[in-house]
């Protein structure tokens, strides 16, 4: 499309213009760059104004600037003079306060000089006199230690024979028809298969060396059944706690202190001792709480020898030892013991080692013998503060389960007065004949079991029967439900049955004997995982039925109650007797 109308019209004239008028445009560019050589001559000329009013502007503040710089410079020296002055009275001020100090500094240190002289003239006249208090108080400390060695020794020598129960002509078949009115006299109610259990489980111990475990919840009476009972068997009995830190046998035994060279007993050991002292009466030695720590750890020695005490004929003439600490340390103390004595004019302290050794030596030496009259007891607990007995300790032990208290048959009971003791001379001779019915030699019994008696051959055949029912109970029974019987059953229960004759346990029934082996030695081994298809638990529940209908004579501690709740308990993935 072409352009409006308009607009064409007016290029057009434009044009026309243009052509028509070439001098005017020439004459107009003239003037143009004219006007704009003029203005440019004018911006120059103004330009070079403004720099020389500039410059002399600069000029001005900068004479300005000068002034003030030497005005300023002025009043800095007249201030710096200032400050110089001031400084130097202030030195003046401080030099003669420093002077005055000083002065004072010197009086004072010539004041603390005399004083510290006399300060030391007083400390050396004190430490001489501590030096000799000293000297007194070692002096008196030796005596004193002295002193108490003598009493130990005197009141070693002379305890009381009172202290342990006189013994009366009391005959052994009575024993065991009165034990539980004895019993009662003390206060001690329990089920009759408990005492009689416990009764021949202790004399059987005292025999053969083995253990007694009285195992129940807190409170029932376990402890005291240890005090009591010993006093009534005539003999004497310690209680020593077991703590839950013991790990090494010095825990139970003692320690020998390199410090002061000589060895710190027990109470265990010093019971040791106290039974020695009186070896024709039996001391029963309680641990109680046995398992709050592992006996395996801190009794592994006392087990072995308790093992070994009165295995065979003769056995009694090997002395059962326990080490107390190294014999190259007591030749080294018998070595020193010998040098001090040599010498002459001895200090004070040189005796007091002398009595020491002397002491050491003659009381604790390295080994300690176990006296024959030991019966060793041991209490137990099952919580969760406790640990599990491994089979070597069951295997040693008889164990006497508690049911808890019956606080009506407590009160029914009335207080029987018994005034004999008990004497248990009689048995020595009893028992070793009893025992040569059994074909076995009995030379290691205690040496105060006396007066022989006859025994009917009857007893022979008798222990024969029940042994052949154990032997088969092993083999239908126990070695699939716990620990297997080991050639140690054989000679506990030949002892437990000589026992019970002698004790007349088995005059009105002859099953008695069997029935309480049953519950002390043979049940506490039961200990098994149940398996699928029910075999053990089917196992377990007939020995229970066979033992409850034709062996027990009763079971006041519920053992086997209890063992066929944990049968039949389907939550339980085991059965054992320590529950």
């Amino acid at each position: 499309m072409g352009q409006p109308r308009g607009k064409r019209e007016k290029g057009d004239r434009c044009n026309r213009t243009k052509k028509a008028d070439p001098i005017a445009q020439d004459v107009r560019a003239v003037g143009e760059e004219e006007a704009r050589n003029l203005e440019n001559e004018i911006a120059i000329l103004v330009s070079q104004e403004e720099r020389r009013n500039w410059a002399e502007q600069c000029s001005i503040e900068k004479k300005e600037l000068e002034i003030y710089k030497d005005k300023i410079e002025k009043e800095n020296q007249i201030k710096q003079e200032q400050i110089m002055l001031n400084l130097s009275q202030e030195r003046e001020d401080w030099i003669a306060e420093a002077n005055f100090q000083k002065q004072e500094f010197e009086l004072q240190k010539n004041w603390l000089e005399k004083e510290g002289e006399r300060i030391n003239h007083n400390r050396n006249s004190l430490e001489e006199k501590e030096k000799e208090l000293i000297r007194i108080k070692k002096e008196i400390n030796c005596y004193t230690s002295l002193l108490t060695l003598v009493e130990d020794r005197d009141r070693e020598s002379d305890i009381e024979h009172s202290s342990i129960p006189k013994s009366t002509n009391l005959e052994p078949e009575d024993l065991g028809d009165r034990w539980i009115e004895m019993l009662e006299s003390k206060n001690q109610i329990l089920p009759e298969s408990i005492a009689i259990g416990y009764l021949v489980s202790t004399i059987t111990a005292l025999c053969s060396g083995s253990m007694v475990l009285l195992n129940g919840t807190v409170g029932v009476g376990k402890s005291s059944m240890v005090r009591k009972s010993a006093k009534l068997l005539g003999g004497n009995s310690e209680i020593i706690p077991i703590r839950p830190s013991w790990l090494d046998p010095s825990d139970l035994l003692g320690f020998f202190d390199p410090l002061s060279e000589t060895f710190r007993p027990s109470s265990f050991t010093t019971a040791l001792k106290k039974a020695a002292k009186y070896p024709d009466r039996p001391f029963l030695i309680c641990l109680d709480e046995l398992n709050l720590a592992r006996i395996e750890n801190y009794g592994a020695d006392l087990l072995s020898i308790l093992e070994y005490s009165k295995d065979k004929a003769g056995a009694e003439d090997k002395k059962r030892t326990l080490s107390l600490y190294s014999e190259d340390i007591e030749i080294h103390l018998w070595d020193k013991l010998k040098l001090l004595r040599a010498e002459e004019n001895l200090t004070i302290e040189q005796k007091l080692l002398i009595a020491q050794l002397d002491r050491t030596l003659s009381t604790m030496k390295s080994e300690c013998e176990i006296p024959q009259n030991l019966i060793l007891v041991g209490t137990l607990n099952s919580d969760e503060t406790t640990y599990d007995l491994s089979p070597k300790v069951i295997d040693r032990s008889y164990v006497i389960t508690y049911p808890l208290v019956d606080f009506k048959a407590v009160l029914s009971k009335g207080k029987n007065n018994i005034s004999e003791q008990l004497s248990i001379s009689k048995f020595q001779e009893k028992v070793k004949v009893c025992m040569d019915c059994m074909d076995e030699s009995t030379n290691f019994l205690p040496a105060f079991l006396v007066d022989p008696t006859d025994i009917p051959s009857r007893i022979n055949d008798s222990w024969k029967k029940d042994w052949a029912r154990i032997i088969k109970w092993n083999e239908d029974y126990i070695s699939y439900l716990g620990i297997p019987l080991g050639h140690r059953v054989k000679r506990d229960y030949q002892m437990f049955f000589a026992v019970s004759h002698c004790l007349g346990i088995t005059n009105a029934n002859p099953k008695r004997c069997l029935s309480y082996f049953i519950l002390a030695k043979l049940l506490p081994r039961i200990s098994f995982f149940k398996d699928k298809d029910k075999k053990l638990e089917y196992l377990c529940q007939q020995w229970i039925e066979e033992i409850r209908q034709d062996y027990l004579i009763g079971d006041e501690g519920y053992i086997l109650e209890e063992l066929e709740r944990q049968i039949l308990d389907s939550g339980r993935r085991n059965v054992r007797y320590w529950g």
